[in-house]
């Protein structure tokens, strides 16, 4: 089934009255089926199949009995513009509802709305299609609730840790804002004297690539990198509030040192070389010698790092 269908055309738009209309005029016979057609605006073959369907449930009865028969028939709106399971105030308490989760770092995977879809609609006692025997809603309600919901879209989450989630506070906050206040303002720390310091993986191996010309059928097109997969670096980064960088230093996953990895490096950039690829305390150690130069921090000239 298409998802993503878009409407090119007025077909089906017509409304369930106009389709009981133009069945009364034809089973009295006040009209046929093309001018009854013509008349409400509604396609004449579906005007046909409801006019059957009448007879066959009435057992065609007189023009006395026709009204009271086509009062009783679900048959038109089961065949008109399909209507959602949910109204919009419902929705909204949905989207408010996802909205929340996502906010207590318990977003819900698709799955998990279609289940909850199902079982708020078997409790409001909604009718609906959705599977029984799954006890699942459909993903073309998904998509259509997806439609109706544009500010909804599908991210891929970080991990976050549950002590980080449970540090992260408001009175937390609020003491590091007071004692990052209190030390700025005791030591006269002006931007350049305020330092960031962070550590980064950069892999050597691209994930995505763009497509390249080929001959038509091939089945394995390669392109030559410089390895296989799982290489990275790590790079320490350094820079003050006023936007100075410090030069960066590159930690190589090898022991022993090679110059020609430090081709067409950065001016003043170092390189470290550990076979684990991360900061360690010697590497960062010798780091700290180099940043303590370059920031020319003394006792006198403290600086905020």
């Amino acid at each position: 089934m298409v998802r993503t269908y878009k409407r090119k055309t007025d077909r089906g738009k017509w409304s369930p009255e106009s389709m009981r209309f133009a069945v009364d005029s034809v089973m009295q016979r006040k009209m046929g089926y093309k001018k009854s057609a013509e008349s409400f605006k509604v396609p004449q073959p579906t005007l046909e199949q409801n006019v059957k369907l009448a007879k066959q449930q009435a057992g065609r009865p007189s023009a006395a009995d026709v009204q009271a028969v086509s009062d009783n028939l679900n048959l038109v709106q089961s065949l008109g513009p399909i209507k959602t399971v949910f109204s919009l105030e419902e929705e909204n308490l949905l989207f408010d509802y996802i909205l929340k989760m996502e906010e207590r770092l318990f977003g819900l995977i698709t799955y998990d709305l279609r289940l909850l879809a199902y079982q708020w609609a078997e409790k409001l006692g909604k009718i609906h299609s959705f599977s029984k025997t799954k006890g699942i809603a459909g993903k073309d309600w998904l998509s259509g609730f997806r439609v109706r919901q544009p500010q909804l879209a599908l991210r891929k989450p970080e991990a976050t840790s549950v002590a980080r989630a449970a540090a992260f506070n408001k009175v937390n906050v609020g003491k590091l804002f007071d004692l990052l206040t209190r030390v700025v303002e005791e030591n006269g720390f002006t931007p350049k004297k305020i330092y960031n310091c962070d550590e980064t993986g950069v892999t050597i191996v691209p994930k995505h690539r763009s497509k390249i010309l080929s001959l038509k059928g091939r089945k394995q097109v390669g392109v030559l990198t410089s390895a296989e997969r799982g290489k990275t670096i790590t790079i320490e980064v350094c820079f003050n509030a006023a936007g100075i960088t410090m030069a960066s230093t590159f930690i190589f996953p090898r022991v022993r040192a090679n110059n020609q990895l430090m081709t067409d490096f950065p001016p003043g950039a170092t390189a470290e070389y550990h076979p684990s690829e991360w900061m360690q305390s010697e590497i960062f150690f010798s780091w700290f010698k180099r940043f303590v130069m370059w920031s020319r921090a003394t006792k006198e000239s403290p600086v905020l790092y």
